[in-house]
């Protein structure tokens, strides 16, 4: 998975020694600094790490899991093959990135915090990959072995959308169901947050798109779900045709992000998305595509596979075979092969995505 360009340049100003001890956290709210540590111990319920400043170790601290969004490793603390399995994972060789996690997990070198994130990178293998009978007996696996996990929560949303592919309603309630019960025995607040934003996805996937929009502007400022509804919110105004203030929130993110080296790429994948929609609604589609195709390149620095960077892929295949229809000759020709590379990646990084037939439909009707 490649790393933020700021995290590199700190590699190459010469900071060795704290990047040797460089676990980074990011945080849930844009305005608090990533911190360089060495994470010690992590739960749904808080993140315990050692503060290095200048290579020197300046203390041990603790924050409320909801106040983590990701964590990343120092690759000097994982076992060889789990870095091999990462870059399997990214170059979409799920198999191949499973058997690495598996034989890493098995190393006594490999700390806890590392062996979390082994074991949901595999889940997510097995997701991608759709592989859905082996998805799901792991992830109820995965609860059942770590239940403290700080990839607890995520063992549900993966589920969920495993359902949602599948068109399993009653599984997808089901899993709902699941999760808030797990939220309200533990009593924790931002389980039920995501429970809730789950069910307004669940709203858009029946076209109940004002229900859906509720809820996600009820949780859009929340700092620990905030972000999984704005990026609803982008989906409900663009399916409702609410152009102006689809734009006026795309605009609000990508303002927020000027400037700023680590902004939040599926954010900003979403942001591109909903302008693109704004421009194809207009019949501006050269500008759609390059909007979409920003979408599509953020995948090379974030590393993961997202609903935002499906739709990138899919909507910009669209857009080329809808210029294609525009333009005449070689241009055309250019533009339609264009069109079926976009596929192509599309169901490499996304097999079983219910965008392939729009996409299959699109490039289809090209003259």
């Amino acid at each position: 998975m490649a790393r933020p360009f700021w995290i590199v340049g700190l590699f190459l100003a010469g900071a060795a020694r704290l990047w040797a001890q460089g676990d980074i956290i990011k945080f849930r709210d844009p305005k608090e600094p990533d911190a360089a540590c060495e994470v010690v111990s992590m739960s749904y319920k808080q993140v315990k790490y050692n503060l290095y400043v200048n290579g020197e170790h300046a203390g041990a601290f603790q924050r409320n899991a909801a106040e983590v969004s990701e964590i990343h490793f120092s690759n000097e603390r994982k076992p060889y093959d789990f870095t091999l399995a990462e870059q399997n994972m990214s170059g979409g060789l799920f198999d191949e990135a499973i058997k690495r996690f598996e034989k890493a997990l098995r190393s006594s070198e490999c700390p806890d915090p590392v062996r979390q994130l082994g074991r949901i990178s595999i889940a997510r293998c097995y997701y991608r990959a759709g592989l859905w009978d082996r998805v799901l007996p792991y992830l109820q696996d995965f609860r059942r072995e770590m239940p403290e996990s700080f990839y607890f929560a995520e063992t549900f949303s993966l589920q969920y959308d495993a359902f949602r592919i599948r068109g399993d309603v009653a599984s997808m309630e089901r899993t709902l169901q699941e999760f808030m019960k797990e939220a309200e025995n533990r009593s924790v607040s931002y389980w039920k947050n995501s429970a809730e934003l789950l069910n307004a996805d669940l709203y858009e996937m029946q076209s109940k798109w004002n229900q859906a929009l509720a809820i996600h502007s009820k949780y859009a400022s929340d700092s620990a779900v905030g972000k999984s509804a704005r990026l609803g919110e982008l989906r409900c105004l663009s399916a409702l045709a609410n152009w102006s203030q689809l734009k006026q929130k795309a605009d609000s993110i990508l303002g927020e992000a000027r400037g700023k080296k680590n902004y939040d790429e599926q954010l900003l994948t979403a942001a591109y998305n909903a302008r693109g929609d704004c421009s194809m609604e207009a019949k501006r589609t050269k500008e759609a595509l390059l909007d979409y195709l920003r979408g599509v390149v953020l995948l090379n620095t974030s590393g993961e596979a997202t609903r935002e960077h499906e739709a990138s892929l899919a909507k910009a295949a669209i857009a080329c075979a809808r210029l294609a229809n525009e333009l005449r000759d070689q241009e055309r020709a250019t533009y339609k092969l264009r069109a079926r590379e976009l596929q192509a990646d599309l169901l490499k990084t996304y097999p079983g995505s219910g965008w392939a037939k729009p996409v299959g439909e699109a490039i289809q009707a090209v003259r």
